[in-house]
Formats: C-alpha cells, structure tokens, sequence
C-alpha cells in the first residue's frame, strides 16, 4: 500500500473569524492585531463592560467617535487592523438587551431593544447577539425570560429584515458541562416560532449541540453552529488549575472533543469558524480579587490559524479547512468571498511566536509548536530549524496567550 503523501505548504483564503472579543481602550490593539494579521474580517462581539447595544455605538466602536470627542485611535478596532491588514473588515453586532437598565456611570441608561432598534440598525451591522444573564463575562444585561413578549417582538423584526441572531447557548444554574444541553430547548423553540431567522448557536461545545444543529438543517430551518479552535484542543481536564483555559461554555469531555473536530472536519456548511478569543489581563486570570472570580475567556488569536492547521491535518482534511476557516461564514452570512490569502506550511517543531505587546494579554498555547505568520512579507514559509513557539507572557500584568510556550507544526510563510 503507498504512503499517503504529506502536504508541506497550503494556499488558503484569509481567514474569517464569525466570533472575536477585542476588550477596549488600551486592550483593543494587543487583541486586534493577531486576528488581522491572518482574518480579512471578523464579527466583533458586543458585551463590553457596557453593552454594545445601538448602531450609532457599534459604529463608534469600530472607527471612534463621531462627535469630535478626544479619542486615541489604539482604542479603535478598524484604525488599528488596517495597520497590519489594510482590507480588514471589523463586522460589528448589537447585544440585545431586554429591559432598559438605568447606569450611574454612562450618561444615558442602557436601553431595551426594541423593533424600532433592529430598524435602524439592519444596514449597519452583521447580527444582534442574546446573551442569558449572569453566564458569562460582561451578561449582566442579559436574557432570563426567552418567553417574553418585547423579545419575541424583537426577533420577528429580525426575521422581517433578514438580521441574523447569535446566541450564547448556555442555560444558567447548572454544572458547567450541562449548560449547552440544557439550553438547547430554548434554541428549538426560536426556531420553530421564527422559521425563517437565521441563527448562529455561538462557540458548541457538546456533542448533542452538534447533533443539534444537524437535525435542525435536515428539518429545514437555518442555523449554523461556530465552533473554536480552543474546544478543539481542550477537554475539561485541561482546564482545572489552569485559569488561561477557562471559558464558557467550558471546554468539556472527550467525546465532545471528538465530534467537534469531527463536524469541524466534515465539510457541512453549518459548522463555522468562531474563535471567541476573549482576552483578560493576566492578574485577572490568575490572582482575582474576592470576591470576583477568574474571568471566562481564551486568548486564542495568535494561536487559531496553527491549531486549526494542525487539527485538520490530523484528520487528513486539509483541503477542507478553507471552507470551515472562511468560505462557509461568509456564506451564510451572505457576504463576498474574499479574495485575499495566506500560504501555511508545515514546520519541524515551530513553535508561535507573539507581538511584543502580547505582554498586556497571554495568548492561549503560548509556547507551542504551530503554523506561523511572518509579519514582513505576512506570508508563510517553512523554517525547520526555527524554534516556533507562543511566547510566554513578559509582564504580568499583562494578557497571557492559549497555549503560551507550547508547539505545534504549522505557520505562515514568510
């Protein structure tokens, strides 16, 4: 029997990333740079400390204020992308809120989504998000009643106008790794009283989030599934005594593992890529003050083009992780398909290397040996004799990288 023959170097589109959390002010620089350096667009996610809830705040999240306020341009997703990718398209969702919240800090209270919000803001973003409350960072303005009559309202508005609504599918006050199973009723029933909106179940984490999504295609309704290259890694196992691989949902067993890199790998155009790299500084993670906890989130940027790289090369499907990494997001979020792309190559032993400023954040599987993007040609070329690594955090009061220090075999040429 002949040897089936390895591929050393790939040419893939830019990736698309349906799921990115880039922090604020002086944390907005360190946590956009990687996703742009190797994404031509990316969702941003909308639950910062105080919610993302109106166009005309997605907007000014996305390029700085409008109304000649003093702003500096690091704090700004898209003047700081198009340093290191000129095209880089910054996609921007609302959150949805269900009741106005007064703030004693902001000068207007937070205001509840209505149909008149959906409206107004259908032309200028890429979907509104439902969070349940209390079930991950920065939800204390989310959902508890998913029956209510203002929230049915809303998302009628949205299947009226073609928006699409992405949903942390996590059902609060159960063990972690029940949560995603838990809340997959309430995601049905969605479905089945608005059948024509499109869904995304945001970063599956279980095998029957999988199963799912596949039934609900097969009965006819529109959803798609983003899944993360950090569940694709991690089992709940790696995450005990390790504050730098919490997130939530929580990373959970084995088998979840398994039929995420399975659908991940199947070629069905309702899995996705979504990284929801999340960074916190590195204080925060591992020395939080009580009574706060270690907050949820995976730096994983610098690390999602090798590991998926890796993982689909494992599975002998790489000449399918164009379509999970980019062509499928794009479809259904009915975007262009982009034109821009990166060659990988595989490396003996590399290991990713991060930005001097990663010091502020540490990037999951710091350390380890990946597929590699080179920032002068942003290209990808093979280096057998280079030690690739996701380096260590330098301060710490810093963000840490996933997988800081550890190594993988795939980088961009260059």
């Amino acid at each position: 029997m002949s040897k089936r023959r390895q591929i050393t170097e790939l040419v893939v589109p830019r990736f698309y990333d349906t799921h990115a959390h880039v922090r604020e002010t002086i944390q907005v620089h360190p946590a956009v740079k990687p996703i742009a350096l190797v994404c031509s667009r990316a969702n941003i996610e909308p639950n910062t400390k105080y919610p993302i809830h109106t166009a005309q705040q997605a907007i000014e999240y996305r390029d700085g204020p409008t109304d000649g306020r003093k702003w500096d341009l690091d704090w700004s997703i898209l003047p700081v992308a198009r340093r290191y990718n000129p095209d880089f398209e910054a996609l921007m969702l609302i959150q949805i809120i269900p009741v106005a919240y007064e703030s004693k800090v902001e000068s207007e209270c937070v205001r509840a989504t209505t149909p008149e919000t959906i409206f107004e803001a259908k032309d200028r973003i890429i979907a509104a998000k439902a969070y349940p409350q209390g079930v991950t960072t920065n939800s204390a303005f989310g959902i508890v009643d998913w029956r209510a009559k203002g929230l049915r309202d809303v998302f009628a508005a949205m299947m009226e106008v073609d928006l699409p609504l992405e949903i942390h599918g996590e059902m609060a006050g159960y063990p972690s790794c029940m949560r995603e199973r838990k809340f997959l009723p309430v995601i049905r029933r969605i479905l089945r009283n608005f059948g024509r909106l499109r869904v995304v179940m945001a970063h599956v984490s279980t095998k029957e989030g999988i199963a799912f999504i596949r039934e609900m295609n097969q009965r006819g309704y529109t959803i798609v599934g983003s899944i993360t290259p950090q569940h694709l890694w991690l089992t709940y196992d790696d995450v005990l005594g390790q504050p730098h691989n919490f997130c939530r949902p929580v990373a959970c067993y084995e088998d979840d593992r398994r039929a995420l890199i399975e659908a991940a790998t199947s070629g069905e155009p309702y899995f996705v890529h979504g990284s929801d790299s999340a960074p916190h500084p590195i204080l925060n993670k591992q020395q939080p003050r009580p009574p706060a906890k270690t907050p949820a989130g995976v730096f994983s940027a610098p690390a999602m083009l090798p590991i998926l790289a890796h993982v689909f090369d494992q599975a002998g499907q790489l000449k399918r992780l164009a379509n999970f990494a980019c062509r499928f997001g794009e479809r259904f979020f009915r975007l262009k398909p982009t034109t821009q792309e990166l060659t990988l190559v595989r490396e003996t032993n590399p290991t990713v290397r991060s930005e001097s400023e990663l010091r502020e954040l540490r990037p999951f599987l710091t350390g380890d040996g990946l597929y590699r993007f080179d920032r002068p040609t942003r290209d990808f070329v093979p280096v057998h004799d280079l030690d690739f690594t996701i380096p260590l955090e330098s301060e710490p009061r810093g963000f840490r990288p996933f997988l800081a220090g550890e190594r993988l075999n795939w980088r961009v040429k260059g």
